[in-house]
């Protein structure tokens, strides 16, 4: 659906203005009020001499612009540090595949010696021979730990990058709002 265009009168500085855009009227009396204020600002400077409307307007339209860009500039960082986190997850999520392969294939490895020790014959000692089979259960037991530390890594990570997202959101939410 497309945006609605509306119409309001704003009054700025004791002058009217009638402006037309998609925002709310909620949003159009926020901006009016933000410009108010800014107006006020500039006029209670020590610094400046009394100066005329237009004058106070703009330096109020240049306070809002510089504060335009320090959220845009903290946006981008929010943006960039979003990314990161993503590319920290896919590569967290990429180590846990390959862990998790290699334990499913030290099991399947695992399980099919097993018949064969259990019919192992039985050395002169009477012990059966259990270095491989040791070596192998710390070698399956050293996959899973790590499986599990990627695990939690990833989802350390995805808890983080939604941190992120949501920082994000809000920010562009002010953006968009006066």
């Amino acid at each position: 659906m497309a945006d609605q265009r509306r119409t309001a009168v704003l009054y700025i500085d004791g002058k009217s203005y009638v402006v037309t855009g998609t925002n709310s009227q909620e949003s159009f009396r926020s901006i009016e009020k933000m410009l108010n204020e800014r107006i006020r600002k500039v006029k209670t400077l020590p610094t400046l001499h009394p100066t005329g409307s237009e004058r106070q307007l703009m330096l109020a339209a240049i306070n809002l612009a510089s504060d335009y860009m320090d959220l845009e500039k903290k946006l981008d960082e929010k943006e960039k540090e979003a990314q990161k986190a993503l590319e920290k997850a896919g590569q967290a999520e990429k180590e846990a595949k390959e862990a998790r392969e290699a334990l499913k294939a030290m099991e399947a490895v695992k399980a099919k010696e097993a018949p064969k020790d259990s019919a192992s014959t039985v050395s002169a000692r009477g012990a059966r021979p259990a270095s491989a089979s040791s070596a192998d259960q710390k070698r399956l037991k050293k996959l899973q730990s790590q499986v599990d530390s990627y695990e939690k890594q990833l989802l350390d990570l995805e808890s983080e990058n939604q941190e992120l997202a949501r920082k994000l959101e809000e920010m562009q939410k002010k953006q968009t709002r006066p």
